[in-house]
């Protein structure tokens, strides 16, 4: 008689535990968006503001910022104007680099350009990528900032393994 209705609370206590969670990752998914948003506004407007001209900057489809440290983004079409970059990046005061929309492969290559021997996609979520030891620490980044940006930007997991 007392295990029933334990039972019952139970099974009503886990589906609104289960609610709460469903609800809390659409909330997150929504806010992520509205950063998202906010970052390629900012990008933009710096851009407007360094060469009086909207929209130099292509169709941007992803954008990952950490401000004060750096700003990486996926672009659409082609955008090769390194000077903008580099004038972005002095007044953001933040590294900006931009990436094609290509595979995980070409975007972790591009991103560690120089730093990583081999990159091993598993499926989309899961990469493993070899590094040298000395560059190990440069991979990561100070407080896992640069490997967390370039896994967000690729959306996957990053495993470094190391020589």
């Amino acid at each position: 008689e007392l295990v029933s209705p334990a039972k019952n609370n139970l099974l009503v206590l886990c589906g609104s535990i289960k609610e709460i969670s469903k609800n809390l990752e659409e909330k997150e998914e929504k806010i992520n968006n509205v950063a998202q948003e906010i970052n390629i506004r900012l990008l933009h407007k710096v851009a407007f503001i360094i060469t009086g001209e909207h929209f130099k900057i292509p169709r941007v489809k992803k954008i990952v910022r950490v401000p004060g440290y750096a700003c990486y983004f996926i672009v659409d079409g082609y955008f090769r104007d390194s000077s903008l970059l580099r004038s972005l990046g002095l007044t953001m005061r933040e590294n900006v680099r931009v990436v094609y929309d290509k595979d995980i492969k070409s975007k972790i290559l591009h991103l560690y350009r120089g730093l990583v021997e081999e990159v091993s996609v598993f499926d989309e979520k899961s990469v493993e990528i070899r590094v040298k030891k000395d560059n190990v620490g440069k991979v990561i980044g100070k407080d896992h900032r640069r490997i967390k940006m370039v896994a967000a930007l690729c959306s996957c997991q990053i495993n470094i393994i190391s020589d």
